[in-house]
């Protein structure tokens, strides 16, 4: 699905340059005309300004459209690394609980009491990013 989505991304992104480009294009054209010329080009809307605006406007919706799908699928797998790497330090973790070190080895309690630490705040971060409400 993403691989649709980057495509369809990257057509409508040619589309709104090449909507850009045409009204500068038909704008200096616009104003390289006498005063007189101009004025009656907008009398009989000539060239349609607002439709050419709402075109680009509507394509830029449709971009910021992809450019969610694409967040959100990023957003998934980041999550996914992130849970990946959260078990393989619990089982780590888990070993290293297993093993029973005692307490008398120097900076073992120190050194263990880090490691803890360090998967709660990896825990807390996937929570907060899963729990995002603007993906």
């Amino acid at each position: 699905m993403l691989y649709r989505g980057k495509v369809t991304f990257e057509t409508e992104t040619v589309k709104l340059y090449s909507q850009i480009l045409e009204y500068q294009i038909r704008l200096a054209s616009q104003c390289s005309r006498h005063a007189l010329f101009r004025y009656l080009r907008d009398v009989v809307c000539a060239d349609n300004w607002k439709a050419m605006l709402d075109e680009v406007k509507d394509l830029e919706q449709s971009i910021t459209k992809y450019l969610r799908e694409i967040d959100g699928y990023t957003m998934k797998v980041i999550d996914a690394k992130i849970s990946q790497s959260l078990d393989l330090q619990s089982i780590i973790v888990a070993k290293i609980e297993a093993r029973h070190f005692p307490s008398s080895l120097p900076y073992y309690t120190y050194a263990f009491s880090s490691l803890s630490s360090s998967t709660r705040a990896l825990q807390n971060s996937a929570r907060d990013l899963t729990n995002r409400k603007d993906v």
